[in-house]
């Protein structure tokens, strides 16, 4: 799974989300009880020993502990959300389920006594026994994903001196490869190489455009530019076969932007709330997109048809933000695809941050 992000550790897609399995979340980190309930506290004791089930939103919100977090989940159309996990460290910005190898995470996050992130491999989501990939030098990381054959990881990062970059790095290790600039980033899950991302004009800033870029061509490699208007741009999401491209478009009303890449067409959907958008996800299909917002700092989580011929349907609402550790849509075997449709998470970079609640700065 992935996540992009609103402020300082925030995400997302992503992100942090994960695309993950049931019984290893809830044996790596435990499983929340209580009552049931359609809105500010999600509630009920979760999933069933296995595989989260099959087409169900999952998603994060803070759970009044620190800067700690509970994740849920929810059908598409609404009613009462389960507790997958009650209790996640905010020391943890991001994290994204290996999707071929069981207990394997990797994860964006401050080690004991630090300040700043870093990439570990992990047997859940938290640092106990985890293996650190890069080492925490990053003041934010806006997205985290890994491919769907678990060969490469690929996030952005921002550095000591405020630029973030786009990085790709082996899951087996080795030194990150800089890719240029970016604001977050994800994978389709159809190629395990076609990378979307957005990124500035240059280093001063500027509005974000979404560009696609090969992995396997390394830092050597050119970038397609998607967008060209002079606007902001934000939280790209794949569809799982890789066809449609999802991003936000940011001019005073916030506009989600579906692109058939093979023809260009572009449908744009409602957003007639006002939303200010923390992520998406596609549905296994395509056909519907998951999407977490906030709006008058409350969160909520609305489904809209991805053809652009109805209005978003809202089946969850919080006084607190949703989705700021990313939101995802579980497919047949219960694992989650977020909002760039493959593993990963991202969530809104920091330079970026707008109008919303429930902020985390660990």
């Amino acid at each position: 799974m992935q996540m992009l992000k609103l402020n300082a550790p925030l995400f997302r897609s992503s992100a942090i989300f994960l695309a993950l399995v049931g019984a290893v979340l809830i044996a790596a980190i435990g499983c929340g009880g209580g009552g049931g309930g359609g809105s500010s506290t999600a509630g009920v004791t979760g999933s069933t020993a296995g595989v989260l089930p099959d087409n169900v939103i999952v998603f994060g919100q803070p759970n009044g502990t620190g800067n700690d977090f509970a994740i849920y989940d929810i059908s598409p159309t609404g009613g009462s959300p389960t507790t997958v996990a009650a209790d996640v460290s905010g020391s943890i910005l991001l994290y994204v389920q290996n999707p071929n190898k069981a207990n394997s995470y990797v994860l964006a996050a401050i080690p004991s006594g630090g300040s700043n992130y870093g990439i570990y491999l992990a047997t859940g989501p938290t640092l106990t026994g985890a293996t650190q990939l890069v080492a925490p030098v990053y003041s934010d990381v806006s997205s985290l994903a890994i491919t769907q054959d678990s060969s490469h990881i690929v996030y952005s990062a921002t550095n000591a001196a405020g630029v973030s970059y786009l990085f790709t790095l082996p899951t087996s290790g080795g030194t990150p490869a800089n890719l240029g600039l970016s604001d977050g980033s994800t994978i389709s899950p159809a190629n395990n190489n076609t990378i979307a991302y957005v990124a500035p004009p240059n280093a001063s800033g500027g509005n974000d455009q979404v560009y696609t870029r090969s992995l396997s061509a390394g830092a050597a490699g050119s970038a397609t530019q998607i967008t060209t208007d002079d606007v902001m741009h934000t939280l790209p999401a794949f569809s799982r076969d890789g066809t449609q491209l999802a991003y936000w478009e940011e001019s005073g009303t916030s506009l989600l932007k579906i692109d058939l890449l093979a023809t260009g067409v572009v449908t744009t959907l409602t957003n007639p709330s006002g939303d200010t958008p923390l992520g998406e996800a596609f549905s296994s299909d395509g056909s519907q997109i998951a999407i977490a917002g906030d709006l008058n700092f409350q969160g909520q989580l609305e489904v809209q048809a991805t053809n652009g011929t109805s209005e978003p349907d809202v089946i969850f609402t919080a006084g607190v933000d949703v989705g700021l550790y990313g939101v995802y849509w579980t497919g047949s075997n219960g694992r989650g695809i977020a909002r760039a449709g493959s593993t990963s998470a991202m969530r809104r970079p920091a330079r970026l941050a707008i109008k919303t609640s429930a902020l985390r700065k660990p």
